[in-house]
């Protein structure tokens, strides 16, 4: 857990990695039914967003990042196998 975004209400959380999902995936757009329905604007989410990044760059990249190595494996084979049988 990162103590830095336990200040923020989980409903801004929540909304902030939509936010980031939706850049890192597609560079789309937070859509006003988006605004209206979370209560929040791309300003609100800013402060969040930048400490989400900040999170998953250090989980990727950061010093104790062979710590998560398992866990990422672990995720990444579940979603393959999933999205597989979603096929099938």
């Amino acid at each position: 857990m990162d103590y830095d975004l336990a200040s923020f209400k989980p409903s801004l959380v929540a909304a902030g990695a939509l936010w980031l999902s939706i850049q890192l995936v597609s560079e789309g757009e937070w859509l006003p039914i988006l605004e209206h329905t979370s209560t929040y604007s791309v300003a609100d989410l800013e402060n969040v967003t930048n400490l989400l990044a900040k999170s998953l760059f250090m989980v990727q990249f950061g010093a104790h990042s062979k710590k998560y190595t398992a866990s990422k494996q672990k995720y990444a084979s579940a979603t393959v196998s999933l999205t597989t049988r979603k096929s099938d």
